[in-house]
């Protein structure tokens, strides 16, 4: 019944599309925030470059020998002025260029706060809405069970008059009671359709739109069960076009191998910034391998989540047999879980030869 626009409340139509709506715009602003978030890494790596210009600049001009006064060394003291007058000159060009720099980064991380405070704000209301849609379903429900009662109740006063009756009076009787059943039937489907919807939305997710998400990300989804036993569907995407040609070209073997032992294969994470990394190392720990020294940094690694029906985790044994397979259709992969000297990760592949081929 709350699947039926003729019989769904009017009032719980136009709360489903403010939910739909504000959904939206939480979709839309996630995009911005990542955006916004590789705009400033960019920027703090610029920032990082010309400091290090800078500094070699400044080493240069302290290394310059200081002039004799000698006429003798006249010619050699010109030199040695006109070195540190081009560097001085290089030096001061740098600094501009580093407050210039060091005022668009302040720009972006205020630009990106704002879009995070944004998300709050749309995250709170669409937890309202969705109160707001659960309270006029129970109210509804409750109007449902009600008006069984009281159509049940008709029914056995009709049923009841049926024996009374006299002779004349048959006919309306059983012309009432058939009302009575008939009202019964309406009201009993809608009680039906309604626990049904019901429980389609307990095991049902929000359709989101996709649209806006740019060609080189991949869409990907994974399954969580909460503490308390609920599970939650958990959309991302993937920069997985950034990735190495050759290691593209093995995530079909992945799918293959995941399909034919009913497995779902999902890949979580491919390229990573050297910025990304040394973020990720401060929040981590040494879990996570520093900047430059990550084949993550150069296309050449992706982690993923391989999931049972109803998305259950993999055993360890399940896990090794998965990417035992997978290494016998597909030379130079190397498996996480093979790592002695560093922490062990089921999750992630790399190619083999990364570091001679492509840090090099």
């Amino acid at each position: 019944a709350l699947k039926n626009d003729k019989i769904k409340p009017k009032k719980l139509e136009k709360v489903e599309e403010e939910i739909a709506e504000n959904q939206a715009l939480i979709d839309e602003n996630d995009l911005n925030i990542s955006k916004a978030e590789d705009a400033v890494s960019d920027q703090e790596h610029s920032l990082e470059t010309l400091n290090n210009s800078l500094s070699g600049l400044k080493d240069s001009l302290s290394k310059l020998p200081q002039p004799t006064g000698n006429e003798e060394d006249a010619d050699k003291d010109a030199k040695i002025k006109e070195k540190k007058s081009s560097i001085t000159k290089q030096i001061n060009s740098k600094q501009i260029e580093i407050k210039d720099a060091e005022k668009r980064l302040f720009a972006l991380k205020r630009d990106l706060e704002k879009l995070k405070q944004e998300k709050d704000k749309l995250e709170k209301k669409q937890e309202k809405l969705e109160e707001k849609k659960e309270d006029i379903i129970q109210k509804y429900e409750k109007k449902c069970s009600e008006e069984t009662k009281a159509a049940i109740d008709a029914y056995n006063e009709a049923a009841e008059n049926v024996k009374t009756v006299k002779a004349s009076e048959l006919q309306t009787a059983k012309a009432e009671l058939a009302e009575a059943r008939k009202a019964v039937t309406e009201i009993t489907d809608k009680i039906i359709a309604a626990k049904d919807a019901k429980a389609a939305r307990e095991n049902s997710f929000t359709v989101l739109n996709l649209d806006n998400i740019p060609e080189k990300y991949r869409v990907e989804a994974s399954v969580k069960t909460l503490d308390n036993g609920t599970e939650v569907l958990t959309l991302g995407y993937t920069n997985y076009k950034d990735i190495q040609p050759e290691l593209q070209d093995k995530i079909a073997i992945f799918n293959e191998v995941a399909a034919e032992k009913g497995y779902t294969f999902m890949m979580s994470d491919g390229f990573r910034s050297v910025a990304s990394s040394n973020a990720a190392r401060a929040r981590k720990g040494d879990m996570v391998a520093p900047g430059g020294q990550s084949p993550h940094n150069y296309g050449a690694a992706f982690d993923c989540g391989v999931y049972k029906a109803g998305g259950k985790a993999l055993s360890r044994e399940e896990w090794t047999a998965f990417a035992r397979e997978v290494q016998s259709r597909s030379d130079n992969v190397t498996w996480g879980g093979d790592f002695v000297n560093k922490p062990y990760e089921v999750w992630h592949f790399e190619l083999s030869n990364w570091r001679d081929k492509y840090k090099s």
